[in-house]
């Protein structure tokens, strides 16, 4: 029998864990609202990779708040060569594929 494929919030747990274990320490913002923030990206199609290097990035840059808009940047900045992106594209949502490039 195949393993059972792990839910959205248990992939978005590991994930903040994972997180919090590296670059917790020190933070004024709670675990809880890490994991907020991971699991509504995660629920909003964010891939797990994505994810995890966005989330690297935004520590790496020395931010002190995991939100949705620093995840939003650091998202644009992985997903486009030199950092030029437009941000995260749901593949799911045409309209985003619709948009003029500016």
């Amino acid at each position: 029998m195949a393993a059972a494929k792990p839910n959205k919030h248990q992939v978005a747990d590991d994930l903040t864990a994972a997180f919090w274990n590296l670059h917790g320490k020190g933070r004024a913002q709670g675990f809880l609202s890490v994991r907020g923030v991971v699991r509504t990206a995660i629920g909003n199609g964010v891939e797990r990779d994505d994810l995890a290097r966005a989330l690297d990035l935004v520590a790496r840059e020395g931010r002190f708040s995991i939100s949705g808009a620093t995840v939003d940047v650091a998202l644009g900045k992985i997903k486009r060569p030199g950092g030029q992106g437009r941000g995260y594209q749901d593949p799911e949502d045409q309209d985003d594929y619709d948009k003029e490039i500016a």
